[in-house]
């Protein structure tokens, strides 16, 4: 009897320690930000006049989004690699693959000009190719791009769920360090109206701390006409449901 309750205290104890320890490893992991000033919601439509309100990064960092919503189609460049600090704003008004409207918003004049500047039809899918894949470092897109979803949805991780989202797929993986949290999620479907997509990317792990990319959702489409987009969803849904069975 003497010996059961040494080991109930012991066990005590070390459930305690695990307890505590784990904890500690979570508070650790603050979030911080890259982020100095301003904002974007990708659900609302980028115009030029709200490049003034666009994020500006706390550190040297290029960034790239991609918008597409019905049939206009906006790239964003934050580009504070350089001593410029500049965004600039490409617009397909159309959905017709050619670039309509150029924009350059100079950071610390505050002044917004509308730009003569020649961009060809394959400059411009360049530019996607770019934000989408992740693979061009000098326009500083999120990493985590097409082939990115292709191996998780191929990986049979533990820490990746897939499910059914109206007529293509969510994917979401876990944070390793806290399993019941989502670090990074992917949506892709397509409908009469268009096509739907998003690329979020919530954190990165870096040492102790979870750390914002300075666009968490760098790619989305709502009821996309741009047919890159509608592409680029029909080859992800056709390659997931290679790999995955859902009921």
């Amino acid at each position: 009897m003497h010996n059961k309750k040494k080991f109930l205290i012991f066990s005590i104890i070390v459930l305690f320690v695990f307890t505590v320890d784990n904890m500690a490893v979570y508070v650790r992991k603050e979030m911080q930000t890259k982020l100095k000033s301003g904002s974007y919601s990708p659900t609302d439509a980028i115009r030029y006049q709200k490049l003034r309100a666009m994020p500006v990064p706390s550190s040297n960092e290029n960034y790239a989004i991609y918008q597409s919503i019905d049939k206009v189609t906006s790239i964003v460049l934050g580009k504070f690699q350089s001593s410029e600090d500049e965004i600039h704003l490409i617009q397909d008004t159309n959905s017709d693959g050619k670039v309509d409207n150029t924009y350059i918003y100079d950071v610390r004049k505050r002044q917004v000009k509308k730009l003569k500047l020649e961009i060809s039809d394959e400059e411009f899918k360049k530019l996607k190719d770019g934000i989408f894949f992740g693979n061009l470092p000098e326009i500083g897109p999120n990493k985590e791009g097409i082939d990115y979803v292709k191996s998780l949805v191929k990986s049979n991780s533990e820490l990746v769920k897939v499910t059914k989202y109206k007529r293509g797929f969510q994917i979401l993986e876990f944070d390793p360090d806290e399993i019941t949290q989502y670090r990074i999620k992917f949506i892709y479907s397509t409908d009469i109206e268009g096509a739907n997509l998003a690329f979020e990317v919530l954190f990165h792990n870096i040492g102790q701390s979870r750390v914002q990319p300075i666009i968490p959702i760098s790619v989305f489409a709502q009821n996309s006409k741009d047919k890159y987009v509608q592409a680029v969803v029909d080859e992800l849904s056709k390659y997931t449901s290679e790999y995955i069975i859902i009921e």
